[in-house]
């Protein structure tokens, strides 16, 4: 689940470029949800022990 946490982030940086662009901005809401879910899955494929109270 991290590494498609990591293709997902990845292709929204590269859809992002383009976004940027004029008359191209549409693509931004395609962008931002997929940026989010990329995110999320981060965030659910996270080591447990980043959640301990030392962080080490």
């Amino acid at each position: 689940m991290r590494t498609l946490s990591l293709v997902l982030a990845v292709l929204s940086l590269l859809l992002l470029l383009p976004a940027l662009l004029p008359l191209v901005g549409w693509l931004n809401w395609l962008v931002l949800p997929l940026a989010l879910l990329a995110a999320g899955l981060g965030v659910l494929a996270g080591e447990e022990r980043a959640f301990r109270l030392g962080f080490w």
